[in-house]
């Protein structure tokens, strides 16, 4: 992946991250609703009250994998309705935000650390810029 593509992605991912924190799409900017390409429709974005099964689907993961990103608290415990999980819109993009950082070589304790953290641009930028320094040492080794 060339420098350039690299730093596209990272802002990228963190456009989808800055959307992780609100519950609604009403009055969401143009990259945010942009973003929703990523993980399918603004009617996938809306929707309220999605089980596992549904989330899978609109995001294309096992629900073994969001139930193993629930675990490792790179998703909110879900809430339940009749023993069942239930989710969100902010599922939906927590999970955007997860695949464009994996699909960028971020770890997933690198990705839960942006997720958890307040200040989401610094986070990002540090380590982004760690990233970056590796991928340098491995395209120096070739």
């Amino acid at each position: 992946m060339s420098i350039g593509i690299f730093l596209a992605v990272c802002c990228q991912i963190l456009v989808l991250a800055s959307a992780t924190n609100g519950n609604t799409f009403r009055g969401a900017t143009a990259s945010e609703r942009a973003s929703a390409v990523v993980i399918g429709t603004v009617d996938a974005l809306q929707s309220a009250d999605m089980t596992i099964s549904v989330v899978g689907r609109r995001t294309g993961l096992r629900p073994s994998a969001i139930r193993y990103y629930e675990s490792i608290n790179l998703l909110p415990p879900a809430a339940r309705r009749h023993g069942q999980r239930v989710y969100d819109a902010c599922t939906l993009r927590r999970l955007a935000v997860i695949r464009q950082a994996q699909d960028a070589g971020f770890t997933l304790d690198e990705a839960r650390t942006v997720l958890q953290s307040g200040d989401l641009a610094a986070e990002w930028n540090g380590i982004a810029a760690g990233k970056l320094v590796q991928l340098e040492a491995q395209i120096a080794e070739l």
